[in-house]
């Protein structure tokens, strides 16, 4: 097992930083610009060449090819390379990164089966699709019974089904491996904070910690779908469209532009960040003199760059399943082609009031809750409104220190982009979801906001005065008890047990556990699926690393530095 560890930590590593991260070192940006820019590349190669190896009938492990080909392109950049690792914040980003890679996977390892809200089957959709990736599957498989091929697009998995061909195919190191992916997100917050911050003690590991109690963010970080990853891209192309703006770098436009088509070829979400990121970035070129400023003909390479990178999936999609397929298949197409004008705005209004209100002030209710015991219906409260709605994304804690940063006037915006930016992504991110959901949409779309505005509470972190600073810890405590022990102290029960040998039925799973809970138990049982928490053996032993992590996180919140 140790061994199968080590072998499968260094195939991520590999794969998911290695082999794009020749390609980086020479770009004229800061090294901490050229790590991230190099993730973007390792995952962005890696996905070239795992569907370019289904296209030809291989296996997708053949795009382990591009690790010896990244060796050989490292002798010529020795130089680069020592000056990068030696760069003092590249080496603490990666430090910080490890300790919240470690975190993810000791919360992963105490979850036995997926329980809360109306979380449900996503994951074993995006299981099937690394296989599909992997030639395991029918050309018209319907996953989970209800979706086909190009209703989602396939970056994550096609970069999973690599990294799965390269060691094991199982659901355990499935897991594994989209719970490092989604830690990767940590990178490009660490350029957004330090844009934001005043000063620059202890903004990293602030971040990471801040990151590791956001009950929106752990909860991500083990629930295999492809938000969080699709967000890593996201945020990388806001913190380098940022920096772009604020220098007139062509180069960091670039990087922006094709972080952000990689991002929507995770998840089609993050379509909405590239729409609204395209139009204020047009809008303020049209102001600069001469039109477009300094890159002149320039925004036309960018639209090319981008349309070669939806080139790869796009055109083999329309020609494999034909072009109604390709987009119809989409849930927010398919909504808007049965709805009426009408009913859709009814729908947006609806959904926008659910997103910015929590349901404990209006009242919600679906079939998917737990409605008997006391831990599941108080651990349901809690999970949609840190998960799905608006006002709890940054969480208790976050929301003290916002409200200090906002009443004390601590960070303003120096033009409309932030304003706008916000604005843009709610109503864009509410308008491209299907029908009303009375939980709100958070999750879906407003993840990489959600995480900017943890950066942004990170980069100011330090100057909290301590009555605000004691007063912050408490609601992230308040915060990691509610959003994250709770949660992940009942996806931790052996669900299956309580059936075998302690009489339960499906209903009452169903009744203290949730619908959503009971339903993914009889995916994982039916389909023989152990997860990593079943591999490892020990939830108790992983639930004790998780809360040293979690006491050594709430330690560094207090006292300001990790």
């Amino acid at each position: 097992m140790l061994l199968d560890g080590i072998l499968s930590v260094a195939a991520f590593l590999a794969i998911g930083l290695g082999v794009g991260l020749p390609l980086a070192l020479r770009l004229p940006v800061t090294a901490a610009e050229r790590l991230c820019a190099g993730i973007v590349f390792s995952l962005g190669l890696s996905y070239l060449g795992g569907f370019a190896s289904f296209l030809a009938g291989r296996s997708p492990a053949w795009a382990g090819l591009l690790v010896p080909v990244a060796a050989v392109a490292f002798l010529g950049q020795r130089r680069a390379l020592r000056d990068l690792l030696a760069d003092p914040e590249v080496r603490v980003q990666l430090a910080a990164w490890a300790w919240l890679a470690g975190w993810g996977l000791a919360l992963l390892a105490v979850v036995r089966v997926y329980s809360g809200g109306n979380l449900v089957g996503d994951w074993l959709e995006h299981y099937q699709r690394s296989f599909y990736y992997a030639g395991s599957l029918p050309p018209d498989y319907r996953f989970i019974g209800m979706y086909t091929l190009p209703a989602r697009p396939p970056l994550t998995n096609v970069v999973t089904a690599v990294l799965l061909g390269l060691t094991r195919f199982d659901f355990a190191h499935f897991q594994f491996f989209m719970t490092l992916q989604g830690s990767l997100c940590l990178f490009p917050l660490a350029l957004l904070a330090r844009r934001f911050a005043a000063g620059p003690r202890g903004v990293v590991w602030i971040l990471a910690v801040l990151l590791a109690i956001n009950p929106l963010f752990a909860e991500n970080l083990v629930y295999s779908w492809t938000k969080l990853q699709s967000a890593f891209f996201v945020l990388a192309g806001l913190a380098f469209l940022l920096e772009g703006r604020a220098g007139g770098s062509f180069v960091r436009a670039q990087l922006a532009f094709a972080s952000l088509a990689l991002g929507c070829l995770s998840h089609y979400s993050a379509g909405v960040y590239l729409v609204v990121l395209v139009a204020l970035f047009l809008l303020g070129q049209a102001s600069a003199r001469p039109t477009f400023g300094v890159l002149r003909w320039g925004w036309a390479v960018l639209a090319a760059e981008g349309g070669a990178i939806f080139a790869t999936w796009f055109p083999w999609s329309m020609h494999a399943f034909g072009s109604g397929t390709t987009y119809a298949s989409n849930t927010t197409v398919a909504s808007y082609l049965g709805r009426s004008p009408v009913r859709a705005l009814h729908d947006f209004l609806l959904n926008t009031f659910n997103l910015l209100v929590p349901h404990f002030l209006r009242g919600g209710h679906d079939d998917f809750i737990a409605t008997q015991g006391r831990w599941g219906p108080l651990r349901d409260f809690w999970f949609f409104a840190f998960q799905q709605e608006l006002p709890l994304i940054a969480g208790f804690g976050g929301a003290v220190v916002l409200a200090w940063i906002t009443f004390g006037r601590r960070w303003r915006p120096a033009s409309a982009f932030w304003p706008l930016f916000v604005a843009g992504v709610i109503v864009l991110g509410v308008a491209v979801n299907d029908l009303t959901n009375v939980w709100g949409y958070a999750h879906i779309c407003c993840q990489p906001l959600a995480y900017t505005t943890v950066a942004l509470i990170a980069a100011r972190w330090n100057e909290l005065p301590a009555r605000w600073r004691a007063l912050a810890v408490t609601g992230y405590a308040a915060d990691a008890a509610l959003g994250i022990v709770l949660p992940f102290a009942l996806q931790s029960v052996d669900l299956l047990d309580l059936v075998r040998h302690h009489g339960y039925s499906a209903f009452m799973i169903a009744g203290n556990y949730g619908t959503a809970g009971s339903l993914n138990l009889l995916a994982k049982q039916s389909l023989h699926l152990p997860f990593f928490a079943d591999v490892l053996g020990s939830p108790l032993a992983a639930g004790a690393v998780a809360a040293g992590f979690l006491a050594f996180a709430l330690g560094c919140v207090r006292r300001g530095r990790a």
